[in-house]
């Protein structure tokens, strides 16, 4: 993985690939965080299935 990351920083890149490698990592990250969220939704799902109105304003 190191190596991969000292071949991509020893390049030279003009500005148009260096926003291109950085949105990659960018659209990398906000994936893989909704991912995690999504598979870590189960925890909430008791206070979701509680109902409308059933408990207090803002909790």
């Amino acid at each position: 993985m190191q190596t991969k990351i000292a071949s991509i920083m020893s390049q030279k890149m003009d500005r148009t690939k260096f926003l291109q490698y950085a949105g990659g990592v960018a659209l990398t990250v906000i994936g893989l965080r909704g991912l995690i969220a999504s598979l870590s939704e189960n925890n909430n799902a008791a206070h979701r299935t509680r109902g409308y109105g059933t408990t207090r304003y803002g909790s």
